[in-house]
């Protein structure tokens, strides 16, 4: 699957607006390579610091989201955005093509855990970590979406 970057701003930067209205939706970004895009986004507001970002790589052919880096400043923790976060990237994932959620390096359990991520058998972080560059699997989970 080819990406075209000018098309996958415009979906990222829609559904950005549609969960995380209050937020400056040009902050989120897309690098199209030969099969994969990656995703990055700020939660910004106007003339403020950054609360926090999120980034991810989709790997079109494959179905598979993954690579994720999901940072958020501490005093804005608790708050329901790194919840917003990962449905959001959940719905960018479904629409680029994705439909399998990877979480390769879970520093959280409880938090994935929550958001209904399950451990990720070890037959498939083999899978992963052969076939996809720079993933190191700790406490890997996952989750399959549905368009439903």
């Amino acid at each position: 699957m080819v990406f075209d970057q000018f098309e996958t701003d415009r979906k990222i930067r829609a559904i950005a607006l549609e969960l995380l209205p209050e937020f400056d939706a040009s902050y989120w970004h897309s690098w199209p390579t030969e099969r994969e895009v990656i995703v990055r986004g700020w939660l910004k507001l106007p003339n403020e610091l950054s609360y926090g970002f999120y980034k991810f790589v989709i790997n079109g052919d494959h179905g598979i989201s993954y690579r994720g880096d999901l940072e958020l400043n501490n005093d804005k923790r608790g708050k329901g955005y790194g919840k917003r976060l990962v449905e959001m990237r959940e719905k960018i994932s479904l629409e680029l093509g994705a439909y399998l959620v990877v979480i390769s390096h879970n520093d959280n359990p409880s938090f994935w855990k929550h958001l209904h991520y399950d451990p990720l058998p070890k037959t498939f972080e083999g899978f992963l970590t052969k076939n996809f560059r720079d993933v190191h699997c700790i406490r890997p989970a996952y989750k399959l979406l549905s368009e439903a």
